[in-house]
């Protein structure tokens, strides 16, 4: 099905299904580096630069912030914005004898501290490198210039091949008579010469090596190449991770690194199969298809077990010994994916390059999303599809034009049955049959009575027929689907919308995954629609884009099904069959419910089952175990969590109590002998005050225990006076002694204590309504001991 590039209108697709083209940056950093001058690649941040002034004189600073042709450098504690012109290069200064003024002398100290770290040694700028900076990367490169490729297979060879065409960055290379497409940003393009610095795990195919002198004249520019550089891996062979196999429908295997090819380049055996044979997938550190171990667990992905490894629920030790790997899981140092933390917008319109070819263009819709890998319905298929996953770091998703604007063969989408515009405005005659005229009471209406809305509008539905027979998806129970009706009456349309989405969340196995996986940002630019559903007293809820013509609502159906994975002809307005023949989607293992990515079900693995995330080898050790743990660092908390105080007593606050209890039955056996004793000693008038205070306290206590009130312990001292370690100790004989702790901490003393009052202890110590009543006739009876003792009583 070839046609034209022209013979596809992205705006005649997106008014049949009420969409609009993907916007999103991050979904195309590859065209963005494509699209922005090279300036902003070239002149990173900290990079010294000199320019020269309006007045001609000569200024030093550093790169702070570059956009476009305009730069914020930094000199003397200040920002400068200039423009690229005004850049000098540096081989123009080695040879004149001008002196550069410094600035700002800390920059001795970012230059030391650039050589911590390595990077004191820039490249020199050439007047040939600002004449390039100030061009995009696309318009650089020209037909007829040369540069290195790797194969595709065997990364180690390397070829030296001629650019054909440029289509925006999309280039058609030429070794020989072979030809290739490839986008100037993948990895494997380098600039020439550039596996000549390690010939020892290089090597050219063929003649490549002598191309290379006739080359070097017309070379592709070495800033072009600076999108993607590898660094080296960390894998050693039978580390352990999670595989995400994109030929086998988007399922998630576990896999391990089988061999290391280079220190750039190393192959993974995708496990589908431990004894039996399994492919092998060649990977690089960035490679955007593995993932560290216990990665599906966090996201909550299914990760598919081998065929022969048993009916036993899946563990990776197990998975090491039948694989009989000496080395346990990679930590997640080693992985450089790409970091994405929202999510993107869905039923977004998007070009997808072919991945065999890289010639042709697919129009696609995203489905979902997960960090950096996206879901993508492809919409040039006659018949019901999965979606493909991809990554953005992949280089094959394009914005909506990008075919059409270079001149990239576009595959139309797939056609389907829709309702044409009304020329009448009135496409089922409802106003000879309706009015909108309110008629009084006592008349006979001739016409029924219809709301202007509907009747000047055109939202009116036909019958939607329901195919039963189609397969609904993996998140949709077969037999609550049977039980929705056949057909839905004609009717509004927002009516009928929202009877359809409520019969899907209520036919769904979790109504809550159909909500999450229907539901839109808060922020979208599309009309927006709540539906709700009930089942079993529980209330379910979701926002959902919807449409506002009856035009498009064949196209936001189809839409509504390819989110769940079903076939796109799962409703429509006529009562024919099934045209996407979803009999072949049925049949795909990965879309069945007990296989599909997203069915794992939540409550088999929990997040407390996860261990914690290995990020770095354990020094000493060859290899890095599964079992070895983090030890974690103590939390620093400013506030300390306030603990209830109907809590269990510890064993010191008891034997405090005890020994209190023990001292107050010892001092009322005494009686008056010991009084006597007292009175007869040589220290007289001490004997006398203490016999003066015990019959005080014993006045009180008395009163205390007719008025209702608690009994004191013995007062020596004046309790003005008293300290804060003081008064907690005399708390502590009482009954609340747990509020001897509260008061220490806060620094309360004597003569703050007897200030307190109810609010004071309810707000302040945040004390509950009964510790605070106690604590407050605590306070009033030790205020009646102040002021008949020693005269003098706290001023509230």
């Amino acid at each position: 099905m070839e046609s034209n590039a022209f013979e596809f209108c992205w705006n005649a697709e997106m008014d049949r299904d009420a969409t609009i083209p993907a916007t999103d940056s991050l979904l195309f950093p590859h065209v963005e580096f494509a699209r922005r001058p090279l300036a902003e690649k070239m002149l990173y941040v900290g990079r010294p630069l000199t320019v020269r002034q309006e007045d001609g004189s000569l200024m030093s600073g550093k790169v702070e912030v570059v956009c476009g042709e305009n730069i914020f450098l930094s000199n003397a504690g200040k920002l400068e914005l200039i423009h690229l012109r005004q850049v000098v290069p540096d081989t123009e200064l080695a040879s004149s004898d001008v002196k550069v003024p410094l600035g700002d002398p800390s920059s001795l100290c970012d230059a030391a501290s650039d050589l911590m770290f390595g990077k004191c040694e820039h490249q020199k700028l050439e007047a040939k490198d600002l004449v390039e900076a100030s061009l995009p990367p696309v318009d650089i490169i020209k037909v007829g210039q040369w540069f290195e490729l790797q194969d595709v297979r065997n990364p180690c060879l390397i070829r030296v091949v001629q650019v054909v065409a440029n289509r925006g960055g999309l280039l058609t290379v030429s070794h020989g008579q072979r030809q290739e497409n490839v986008f100037f940003t993948n990895e494997r393009c380098h600039e020439l010469e550039w596996a000549q610095r390690d010939l020892q795990r290089y090597t050219y195919d063929g003649d490549s090596l002598n191309l290379l002198k006739n080359a070097r004249k017309n070379a592709v520019s070495s800033h072009v190449f600076t999108y993607s550089v590898l660094k080296e891996h960390r894998f050693e062979v039978g580390m352990m991770l999670e595989v995400l196999d994109i030929s086998n429908g988007g399922i998630f295997y576990a896999g391990y690194v089988s061999e290391v090819l280079s220190p750039y380049y190393f192959l993974v055996r995708v496990a589908q199969s431990i004894k039996g044979p399994a492919p092998e997938m060649l990977c690089h550190r960035s490679h955007p298809y593995i993932f560290p171990v216990y990665w599906c667990a966090r996201h909550n992905i299914r990760l598919t077990p081998p065929e022969d490894y048993g009916a036993d629920e899946f563990s990776w030790n197990t998975f090491r010994e039948k694989c009989g790997l000496t080395k346990g899981s990679a930590p997640e140092h080693c992985f450089d994916l790409p970091r994405v933390q929202r999510k993107f917008d869905k039923l977004r319109n998007v070009e997808v390059l072919d991945v065999r070819t890289h010639d042709v263009m697919y129009p696609g819709k995203i489905v979902r999303s997960l960090r950096h890998l996206v879901w993508v319905h492809l919409c040039h298929y006659a018949n019901a599809t999965p979606p493909t996953i991809y990554s953005i770091s992949s280089g094959l998703l394009f914005p909506c034009g990008f075919a059409k604007q270079h001149s990239i063969r576009m595959q139309p989408a797939t056609r389907y049955v829709t309702m044409g515009p009304s020329l009448s405005g009135d496409r089922f005659n409802l106003r000879t049959l309706c009015t909108s005229r309110q008629t009084p009471v006592f008349l006979t209406p001739k016409k029924r009575f219809l709301s202007s809305v509907w009747l000047s509008s055109d939202l009116w539905l036909p019958i939607v027929y329901v195919r039963k027979s189609c397969f609904a998806g993996p998140f949709i129970n077969p037999e609550r689907f049977r039980q929705i009706p056949n057909r839905y009456r004609p009717g509004p349309m927002p009516s009928i919308i929202r009877a359809i989405l409520s019969d899907l969340i209520s036919s769904a196995y979790k109504p809550k995954q159909i909500c999450e996986l229907l539901m839109c940002a808060k922020d979208s630019t599309l009309p927006q629609m709540i539906v709700k559903a009930r089942i079993k007293f529980k209330k379910h809820r979701t926002r959902v884009e919807c449409c506002e013509k009856v035009t498009e609502f064949c196209g936001w159906l189809r839409g509504i099904c390819i989110l769940l994975d079903a076939c796109p002809d799962l409703f429509g307005i006529n009562n024919s069959g099934c045209e996407s023949y979803c009999n072949t989607l049925r049949e795909i293992p990965s879309m069945s419910t007990t296989a599909h990515a997203w069915t794992v079900n939540t409550h088999a693995t929990t997040q407390k089952s996860i261990p914690r995330r290995m990020r770095r080898i354990v020094p000493g050790s060859s290899h890095n175990m599964p079992s070895v743990v983090r030890k974690k660092k103590p939390v620093i908390q400013i506030y300390e969590p306030r603990r209830p105080l109907t809590r269990a007593i510890t064993h010191k606050e008891w034997r405090a109590r005890s020994a209190a209890a023990e001292e107050r039955k010892r001092g009322d056996s005494s009686g008056t002998s010991s009084l006597d004793v007292l009175s007869s000693g040589p220290d007289a008038p001490r004997a006398q005050s203490a016999i003066d205070q015990a019959s005080s306290s014993q006045k009180t206590n008395v009163n205390g225990e007719e008025d209702g009130l608690m009994i004191l312990p013995l007062v020596e001292s004046n309790p003005l006076l008293w300290t804060a370690s003081e008064l907690g100790k005399w708390i502590m004989k009482t009954d609340l002694s747990s509020v001897a702790n509260i008061l220490e901490k806060e620094e309360i003393d004597g003569e703050a204590f007897l200030l307190l009052s109810l609010t004071h202890c309810m707000e302040n110590l945040g004390l509950k309504l009964g510790p605070a009543l106690k604590l407050n006739a605590l306070i009033k009876e030790l205020n009646n001991v102040c002021r008949e003792r020693f005269g003098v009583h706290a001023k509230h």
